[in-house]
């Protein structure tokens, strides 16, 4: 599964050079509250959280990292719109981070919701659409975990 942001997880995920400089690229633009999110930009110490929580799952600490990746979430729920691309690439990483944690049902359900989030986004952004396959590439992995071959 691909974990969004600065990193990959490389438990069962792939590794993609060509996506991790172009999530660089659009965290930067997050961070500078570009038109990719409409509302303000990322917070230093909720950018931080992310790194640390993809930086657990790296390091196995399954607990931290989905902490981490809560806190996340709560401040993106509540200061973000909700079709936003922060908020989408925060839920494709919490379902990588539940998946690992052995929350697989859980983890589906956080893919899902961010497939939703990406696919009312303006897919005239090169970056939604990989994180929109990065996306739908974790969930048929889920499907998969889960027993749900179709």
């Amino acid at each position: 599964m691909l974990l969004l942001g600065f990193g990959w997880l490389n438990k069962i995920s792939i590794a993609r050079a060509e996506t991790s400089s172009s999530i660089k690229t659009v965290a930067s633009l997050l961070a500078q509250g570009t038109p990719l999110t409409k509302a303000k930009a990322i917070p230093a110490e909720l950018q931080r959280w992310f790194d640390t929580s993809q930086e657990a799952a790296r390091k196995g600490n399954a607990t931290e990292a989905v902490r981490l990746m809560q806190q996340v979430l709560r401040w993106v729920q509540g200061n973000l719109p909700k079709v936003d691309l922060f908020h989408a690439q925060s839920l494709i990483n919490y379902g990588v981070i539940l998946g690992i944690a052995g929350q697989r049902q859980e983890a589906l359900a956080q893919t899902e919701e961010a497939v939703s989030i990406l696919r009312k986004l303006p897919i005239s952004s090169p970056a939604i659409l990989n994180y929109l396959a990065d996306a739908l590439n974790n969930l048929g992995i889920q499907f998969s975990n889960l027993g749900r071959q179709q």
